[in-house]
């Protein structure tokens, strides 16, 4: 998948074993856009080759819309501002493919590439249907690990139930990317 990823002009970049949510982490040099990758397979014994069961593109973000401004062409989902754009295409249940055809509430799940302030510049925009698992990726910070929160930018999460994995034994800390999931978020 490196070779790959970097014969179509891409900058990856091999995620630790066990990334929560991704194995690697692509980068396009000339529209700086970021696509987290995730692999699954198995390592054929008799070839000695490794072999993909399924490679799946993951999004950035996927919950409910909370605010839509149609000047700026800007939505929130998930406390994630997202920035809509020419380029931006819409799934088959988006008509016509246009912010105008979201509304507060729906369920969206977005692709795109994170921005220095946190925003995400959207690649890809789908509706998914009500009682899809929300999911975040960011950049944690604010992160209290007596309190167990965080944010993801203007998302508060509480880790106060969760499952932590790979995170070192003071849980997580400002700084890390990070992936959230569950049914409230």
């Amino acid at each position: 998948m490196i070779a790959a990823e970097k014969a179509i002009g891409r900058i990856p970049f091999e995620q630790h074993h066990n990334n929560p949510g991704f194995d690697i982490l692509s980068e396009d040099p000339v529209t700086g856009i970021s696509y987290f990758i995730e692999v699954k397979g198995h390592h054929d014994s008799s070839s000695n080759t490794d072999v993909a069961d399924a490679i799946e593109l993951h999004s950035n973000v996927i919950g409910p819309v909370t605010a839509i401004d149609l000047a700026t062409q800007h939505v929130v989902v998930l406390g994630q501002t997202v920035v809509v754009s020419a380029t931006t295409s819409f799934g088959d249940g988006i008509t016509p493919a246009a912010l105008s055809s979201i509304a507060q509430g729906d369920i969206l799940r977005v692709s795109g590439n994170t921005m220095a302030d946190g925003s995400i510049q959207a690649t890809r925009i789908e509706r998914k249907p009500a009682g899809t698992a929300f999911r975040v990726t960011g950049t944690s910070s604010s992160t209290d690990a007596t309190g167990h929160t965080l944010m993801i930018n203007a998302l508060t999460v509480d880790f106060s139930g969760a499952t932590l994995s790979d995170f070192p034994s003071g849980g997580p800390a400002d700084g890390q990317l990070v992936e959230a999931s569950g049914s409230t978020l």
